[in-house]
């Protein structure tokens, strides 16, 4: 464990994060591979004696990430700090609720500069069937493996009838 870490070069894209220093002419370097893509405009980061702090926020949100990386190996230098982020992980559901409700609020808000007025649409659907069988089929070939084509319970989607 390198201690005592002042001086240090952190460079960063959406998937990748790499960080190095020298400490007494020998020189640490690490490139790690994200699990998903950050916003690069808001990482930040702070050397704090025992540990560089490094801030990082998802480009989507709504959804945990299993591993900070893509790769699965356990690395025991890299710590998530718990404590910071309880809030996140106490109770998805409710977050995940909350959170679709607020998107839906805002796009509701976002599109209702640019709602088009609808036309006058009825309330009912009009339901019409087609034929399946084409005019020169014969009354005998009307059923094909023991369906009636021309059956109102059949369904073609259903694997049951």
């Amino acid at each position: 464990m390198l201690t005592g870490v002042q001086k240090y070069y952190i460079g960063w894209d959406v998937m990748h994060l790499q960080f190095s220093t020298q400490m007494k002419s020998q020189v640490y370097e690490v490139m790690l591979e994200l699990y998903s893509s950050v916003n690069v405009s808001s990482i930040s980061h702070t050397a704090k004696g025992f540990f560089v702090h490094i801030k990082m926020m998802k480009t989507v949100t709504g959804f945990s990430w299993p591993r900070l990386l893509q790769s699965q190996c356990k690395r025991p230098w890299l710590k998530l700090d718990l404590e910071k982020y309880k809030g996140d992980f106490d109770s998805d559901e409710d977050n995940a609720k909350t959170r679709c409700e607020r998107a839906l609020k805002e796009l509701s808000l976002s599109n209702k500069e640019s709602q088009v007025p609808a036309p006058n649409l009825k309330d009912e659907a009009v339901i019409s069937s087609v034929p399946i069988s084409s005019s020169d089929d014969d009354e005998e070939e009307e059923e094909e493996d023991g369906m009636n084509l021309q059956d109102e319970s059949y369904d073609p989607f259903d694997p049951l009838s």
